[in-house]
């Protein structure tokens, strides 16, 4: 359903009885409830939260949403506001009805102060927050969401604390999250929240976000500042909190110990309960202010009450339940419910949307009853910004963030009546409803560039009503680029042709456009663009076929002008939609291929504002870093992504990956290994999992298991439609073989390649930089035969591979003497200025590249050449992904700064060899060459 059919159906309660009340106004939709005001039939107003119709079905939900009610009565303290009643209205819907309270909550009164609160409130609000999480952890609950935004001033002054949904008791509650998860808001998550370490969650855990709370009260600035919410969980968990001091120095000294202490990363040397930090803040404050709190809170609620007006009717009842549901699908922990204000504007803490992802000087935002996302200004002055026609589609909770004018990135944005983002699409009215959730779900992931859970929740779609056309439409969309195999995907693509009839036009022509990638053979690049550039044509406002347009442009593109069109494509969509993730992503994507990395990490940064947890772009980061060889903060980064989304395979290959190239312990990247397996499809588990297994040996001079690792993999590819699969598996083995000094055994897997090669389909993927190193096997004996099928492949593989890359691949695994050397640097193609390698190139390849050029140019006498391309070769953090062209290529560096006199730099890259494969089992030809050179030189390994 569209989120405006969602506003429809919460609107329609208002004016209606439920039970004993009546349905007033409707104040906020979050997530996962919508909240209203009503009566009940003795006159008494109240707030009364419904779980949206969706989840009524879900026993997990409604059991989640329930225990709110349970949790906050337990506590017993008027502070706590209580649950009245709890009920299920007559289309099975439960709800809980809530005092409606009167006031504003503190981050709205903090914004509306100047960000900087005035000592005598900071003393007052939090003085009575703490006494209410001392009754709290008195009950043995930890309350674990502490923020200003979870702390109402009612118009008398005094604090009430809002939101136990996501409260814990230390003993008996079997409702909080296993380790390895978190719940909460990262700006004022405490270091084992972020963690997710739920064993050590404690009272003092709800004092170090007191103390993140009251640090941003007092100096206007957060605990640990950065551009996103994914950026501030990986700062929550593994960095230590500034001093109070350093950002607000005029403080007296006694309330900057008492902040500092409560944030203290070591939990021993934090206030151990509520109860004993509000007794050190009442004496510190009241030092501080020169007369006790107790006299300052007089004055304090007594101007408050002067200040807030009764007139606006508020709301306590924030909508927990969104957040709690978002952890178990593995999105972000931090609550993205929104609230819709009525006519008065009334200042609510239900579905406070100034969250801690946003950038402390962004104006609040609020999204009203029809999805249109404006920007609130405070009390004193009403400004509206419209945002781009965007609907908000609350199935799953998606973040949406204000935006103001003058904010928009490079391009004006376009008329909001022509404009359709992805969330925007329409499905056919006769779909089942389980099936519409899950499409919508999809969409949601898709423009926050998770496009692996998109696919899944399409393929669920999909699966619930085989009728419904769309999702089989996305499903056959997002497939293609997942690694799935081509005969799956042709599968989806055939599934969705069957609907064809049923679609609108729009939809028919997205098929047709990428019908001659998917089900021709080869694929048919340069059609399927040409027809998406007439889709952008004639949709210029679509979203969506602005993205594939791109992505098209992008998979073709060669030359910069190309390039251009690739950006521009990408601007108008995020133009559209400023939310769209993979506009951004796109973006980043291009600058990368023109060699503009600032560019392209301010991209990528921009995609992770918008969508914090985007997979995509994550990954992208992730890559960019170790292509630069920023191993350590490739490394850092993966565990960020990990964090935010702790059940995503591709982050633990990720994580691997650059393990490995931090020179981590053999036993850590299995592990990552093994957790990609675990949480991946079939096809990773069968596949992947034992072909970087295979590696993993094989880059610990494990040469006896890489080998049966690969063939396991090679009786794997006897089934596999997936050409990739092949070539891999084949070099793999012809490089252990060759690597143990048993050539001969690598010339029959050559020959059954070349033999099998036409019978495995190669789809849309790239495959072709893989098979020199095949056919390396035969150049000794049959060199006559190796010159054809060589020169052949490199004529062929231009559509994949720059003219220099085709050149280097096809001569540097078999230069290994001056005569091959210089008749391959002979051979060497002058590359053109302009040209740029394919995006969507296996990203080892310009590495492997280069390690092989330089081997070349070793080979031909050309030292300064080699030890440039080698160097080149051996920065990025790809030891896992290529461990012998890796460790050759250190080798072959080891021989180039022999000759250009460096001999610190040649015992240091000949010391890697020795690491890695020294006692390698069976021996290693390439280590043995490194030692004798080695201790020739006279090296000190």
């Amino acid at each position: 359903m569209s989120g405006q059919a969602v506003s429809k159906r919460v609107l329609a309660r208002v004016g209606t009885d439920v039970q004993k009340y009546r349905i007033e106004r409707l104040i906020g939709i979050g997530g996962m409830a919508a909240v209203y005001a009503a009566t009940h039939r003795n006159g008494n107003r109240v707030a009364i939260k419904f779980l949206l119709e969706r989840y009524a079905d879900d026993p997990a939900i409604c059991r989640l949403f329930s225990r709110e009610a349970y949790v906050a009565n337990e506590v017993g303290h008027p502070g706590a506001v209580n649950v009245l009643d709890d009920d299920i209205d007559d289309d099975g819907c439960p709800f809980m009805v809530m005092p409606l309270l009167e006031g504003e909550s503190l981050r709205r009164r903090w914004e509306e102060k100047g960000k900087r609160l005035p000592l005598t409130e900071v003393a007052v609000f939090i003085a009575d927050a703490l006494d209410v999480l001392a009754a709290a952890h008195a009950k043995g609950i930890v309350h674990r969401d502490i923020k200003p935004d979870n702390l109402f001033v009612t118009n008398t002054g005094h604090v009430r604390v809002l939101d136990f949904g996501i409260a814990r008791r230390l003993e008996g509650d079997g409702t909080g999250t296993a380790t390895g998860q978190m719940l909460g808001t990262p700006a004022f998550m405490p270091p084992e929240q972020a963690l997710g370490e739920r064993t050590a969650i404690g009272p003092h855990s709800d004092c170090w976000a007191v103390g993140a709370t009251m640090f941003l009260l007092l100096s206007g600035e957060f605990v640990h500042p950065a551009d996103n919410s994914n950026a501030q969980l990986a700062a929550a968990a593994t960095k230590r909190a500034r001093s109070l001091a350093e950002v607000a120095s005029t403080l007296p000294v006694a309330a900057v110990q008492l902040v500092d202490k409560a944030l203290a990363f070591d939990i021993g040397q934090r206030w151990p309960s509520a109860r004993e930090m509000r007794e050190a803040l009442l004496e510190a404050f009241g030092s501080a202010l020169g007369k006790p709190v107790s006299d300052v809170a007089t004055d304090v609620r007594r101007e408050i009450a002067t200040q807030l007006s009764p007139a606006g009717d508020d709301l306590h009842a924030n909508t927990t339940l969104e957040r709690e549901h978002r952890s178990q699908v593995g999105g972000m922990t931090e609550r993205d419910a929104q609230t819709s204000g009525g006519p008065k504007q009334s200042r609510a803490a239900a579905g406070n949307i100034s969250g801690p992802s946003r950038h402390v000087g962004d104006e609040a935002t609020t999204v009203l009853a029809a999805g249109v996302v404006k920007g609130v200004a405070p009390r004193t002055r009403t400004i509206w910004v419209s945002v781009i026609g965007l609907f908000v589609f609350l199935a799953v909770g998606v973040a949406v963030l204000g935006r103001g004018q003058g904010k928009q990135a490079e391009v004006p944005a376009v008329p909001t009546a022509r404009a359709t983002t992805i969330v925007d699409l329409p499905i056919s009215p006769t779909c089942k409803n389980e099936a519409v959730i899950h499409y919508r779900e999809g969409l949601i992931a898709m423009r926050k560039a998770t496009w692996d859970v998109a696919h899944a929740a399409f393929e669920k779609a999909a699966a619930l009503d085989p009728a419904c056309p769309e999702p089989h439409v996305q499903l056959a969309l997002t497939g293609y680029s997942l690694t799935y195999p081509i005969a799956t995907e042709r599968e989806w693509f055939r599934q969705a042709l069957a609907v064809r009839d049923a679609l609108g036009e729009r939809d028919r022509l997205m098929l047709d456009a990428l019908s001659p990638l998917i089900m021709s053979e080869p694929a048919d690049r340069q059609e399927t663009t040409r027809r998406l550039d007439e889709m952008a044509r004639r949709f210029p406002y679509d979203a969506q076929v602005l993205d594939y347009a791109a992505i098209a442009h992008l998979l073709s593109a060669s030359d910069p002008a190309t390039a251009q069109r690739v950006l521009e494509l990408a601007r108008e969509e995020t133009a559209i939609d400023p939310l769209a993730a993979n506009g951004w992503q796109m973006q980043a994507g291009t600058y990368a291929l023109l060699g503009r990395q600032d560019d392209e990490r301010a991209a990528l940064r921009k995609c992770l504002e918008v969508a914090p947890g985007s997979t995509d772009c994550l990954d992208q980061r992730g890559r960019s870093l170790r292509e630069c060889g920023e191993c350590e903060a490739a490394l850092t980064d993966t565990r960020s992504w990990i964090v935010n989304a702790p059940r995503n395979h591709r982050a633990y290959l990720t994580l691997a990956q650059a393990l490995a190239a931090t020179g981590a312990p053999l036993e850590s990247v299995e592990s990552a290994l093994q957790q990609m397996r675990d949480l991946g499809s079939k096809e990773w588990s069968d596949v992947i999992y034992v072909y970087y297994s295979a590696l993993l040996a094989a880059l610990n001079g494990d040469f006896v298991q890489a080998q049966k690792l690969a063939e396991q993999m090679a009786a794997q590819a006897q089934v596999s439609s997936v050409l990739l699969h092949h070539v891999r598996m084949s070099a793999l083995l012809v490089d252990i073989f060759v690597e143990t000094g048993q050539e001969a055994r690598a010339v029959p897997v050559a020959q059954r390649f070349l033999r099998r090669k036409s019978a495995a389909p190669a789809g849309f993927w790239r495959a072709a930089a893989f098979e020199p190193l095949v056919l390396s096997a035969m150049f000794r004996p049959a060199r006559a035969q190796w010159l054809d099928w060589s020169e052949h492949w490199e004529k062929s593989s231009l559509s994949e591979l720059t003219k220099q890359q085709a050149w280097a691949l096809r001569w540097g695994p078999i230069s290994d003497t001056k005569d091959v050397g210089a008749q391959a640097w002979a051979a060497r193609p002058s590359e053109e200025p302009s040209a740029l390698k394919p995006a969507d190139q296996q990203y080892i390849v310009p590495v492997m590249a280069d390690a092989f050029e330089g081997r070349i140019a070793l080979a031909a006498g050309e030292y300064e050449s080699a030890v440039k391309s080698l160097e080149a070769s051996v920065k990025p953090c790809f030891r896992l992904e290529q461990p012998f062209p890796n460790t050759r290529a250190h080798f072959w560096l080891g021989q180039a700064k022999e000759y250009t006199g460096d001999v610190a730099g040649a015992c240091n890259a000949y010391g890697v060899v020795l690491q890695r494969w020294g006692n390698a089992k069976p021996r290693s030809v390439t280590a043995e060459n490194a030692k004798k050179r080695a201790h020739a030189l006279g090296c000190t390994l």
